[in-house]
């Protein structure tokens, strides 16, 4: 990670998953398991407030 705002390649390597399953996360489409969106959503968020 930088010390810049994350991007999605940094969110997806955090979290184990593809760039798509990220944006799909973030952007509140179908078809992401609970389990994958909120650990996307923590990986984003932690690396947001440390950024």
């Amino acid at each position: 990670m930088t010390d810049s705002v994350p991007t999605i390649y940094d969110v997806a390597a955090g979290a184990g998953v593809s760039k798509s399953v990220v944006s799909r996360a973030l952007s509140g489409a179908p078809g992401v398991a609970p389990a994958t969106l909120a650990r996307v959503k923590q990986i984003a968020a932690d690396n947001t407030a440390a950024g």
